[in-house]
């Protein structure tokens, strides 16, 4: 349950919304992915679904897709003036690769025509917000941009290879192989340590976008990189350093961030400073 985004207030006629992640995998991640969406009223305890579920397609199991309609934990926090979500409705279940569609709740209404969507062609569900001005992704001929405003002929900053070689994390977007990371906002660049690894199990960032920090893991252990805009970096290695069930890694200062891991007793969470 969250305050309800100021761009649904009138949608949802209530102060609270329920975002619903249907994947117990997720129950740990600080940024999740939900596939329902419900205005909250917290005085009766009624609940009411928000997006249209007119001509819902089903998976091969026989439930409601749940690409349907798409948000983050990111796109709802910045979710201002822009009734915008994602969806993967019109992909194929079972294609290799998924392409999404930005819908706004109206326009949701009319999926079957292609027109009906803001943004066509996304290779992520990613979507911001910020004074007014909505950013994702879009495909392209050798790889995808980053867009603002839907203006695939003006991208702020383009990028080569599938979206798959790249991770997304708050507000930056990060390239594994090159250890390099971009902002949404402004496409600029950070470069911080490139390593060799067999696993990449994802990264955060500072809110100020000076440091930042990614796991990995290959057969000698698990790592975290720490790098930071001055090309300063420090790797650490521990086998029991973070545990793939609980990738709830993130900042709590500048300089502080938790990384978890399993233990005999439960979780137990690292306090690391730079």
């Amino acid at each position: 349950m969250m305050d309800c985004p100021k761009a649904l207030k009138k949608e949802a006629s209530t102060s609270y919304v329920i975002a619903v992640d249907m994947d117990a995998e997720d129950s740990y991640k600080t940024e999740k992915t939900y596939s329902e969406l419900y205005s909250f009223n917290l005085s009766s305890g009624t609940m009411v679904l928000m997006f249209s579920q007119r001509d819902r397609l089903v998976s091969e199991d026989g439930t409601y897709r749940e690409d349907w309609a798409i948000f983050t934990d990111t796109s709802l926090n910045t979710m201002d003036s822009k009734d915008l979500f994602a969806s993967a409705r019109t992909t194929d279940t079972g294609a290799e690769e998924k392409t999404y569609n930005m819908l706004t709740f109206a326009n949701s209404r009319h999926w079957s025509k292609n027109s009906a969507s803001t943004v066509n062609g996304c290779p992520s569900y990613d979507l911001w917000e910020k004074d007014g001005a909505y950013y994702c992704f879009v495909n392209s001929d050798d790889g995808f941009n980053l867009v603002k405003n839907g203006d695939k002929e003006n991208p702020i900053t383009t990028f080569s290879g599938k979206f798959s070689e790249y991770a997304v994390s708050g507000e930056w977007i990060m390239n594994i192989a090159e250890a390099e990371f971009t902002n949404v906002y402004t496409g600029e660049s950070v470069s911080g340590k490139k390593t060799v690894f067999d696993s990449f199990n994802g990264f955060t960032a500072s809110e100020d976008g000076t440091r930042f920090v990614y796991f990995t893991s290959d057969s000698s252990g698990k790592a975290m990189v720490m790098t930071d805009t001055n090309a300063s970096s420090t790797i650490v290695k521990d086998a029991e350093l973070f545990d793939s069930g609980i990738l709830n890694f993130c900042f709590v200062d500048e300089n502080t961030f938790i990384v978890s891991a399993y233990g005999e007793s439960g979780a137990i969470n690292r306090i690391c400073k730079f």
